[in-house]
This record gives C-alpha cells, structure tokens and sequence, in this order.
C-alpha cells in the first residue's frame, strides 16, 4: 500500500481525462518537496483505483459504486476546479460509478510521428513497385 510517487517533471506524465466534458488535466509540476504532483497515484488492493493526493479522483472503498474528486496533484492545483469542472476547497464532488476503466500508454507501444510516416511511406512504395510488376 503506497503511493506511486514521481518526483522529477520529466516523470510527470500522468493525466486524468473526462471523456464526457473533453477536459484533460496533466500531472502538476515543480519541486518535488513543495508540491502534490508528485503524488501520481495510489495503489492498495483494498480500495478502487485511486489518482493524485486527496485524491484527484477515487473510488470508494466500499462497493466501488462511488467516487469522489478533490483537486490536489492535477489540473491546475489546490482549490481549483477538478475534472469534473467543478470548484472543490474542502468537498469533494462525489458521482457514481458505473463502469471502470484505466489504460497505461507505454512508449514502446507508442509509434514516433516520423517513424509511422516512414513507414506509411515504404507501404505505398511496395504497393506502387507490386502494381507496376503486374501490369
């Protein structure tokens, strides 16, 4: 039970994203001592998925048909509007949850823009060399 903590900016990478309203919000960046961003998420067997200290977003403990979201680690920072848009200080915004769904994106997975236009490239070339040999 811990939090994933990530303390340099380059390693703040993680983003909450509201498929409803369109909004994205980054990892907060800075000095890793003097800020929540670094507080990425929260993993422990006996609770939902959980982001962010406070947290950003979580699911509750008990039935995981509930859910909460402060703003501490994302967004623009504490005491601003969370990923639902609205203005949290001291109460969270609490929704139902339906349905989970968390996804990990990993570079290696990932194609570069000019790697995949390369690759696009050699494709139409093959194909246009194949067309020509059977005429």
């Amino acid at each position: 039970t811990s939090y994933n903590v990530t303390g340099a900016d380059s390693e703040r990478t993680a983003f909450l994203f509201n498929l409803s309203t369109i909004v994205m919000e980054a990892q907060l960046l800075g000095p890793s001592n003097s800020n929540f961003g670094q507080y990425q998420t929260y993993n422990d067997p006996n609770f939902g998925p959980a982001f962010g200290a406070g947290f950003d977003l979580g699911v509750n403990v008990t039935g995981l048909g509930s859910g909460y979201a402060f703003t501490s680690s994302y967004g623009a920072g504490h005491n601003t509007p969370n990923i639902f848009g609205v203005a949290s200080p001291s109460t969270p915004t609490a929704f139902s949850v339906t349905r989970v769904e968390t996804y990990t994106i990993s570079d290696a997975a990932t194609p570069e823009p000019a790697t995949f236009g390369l690759c696009g490239l050699a494709l139409a070339i093959g194909a246009a060399l194949t067309r020509k040999r059977l005429a």
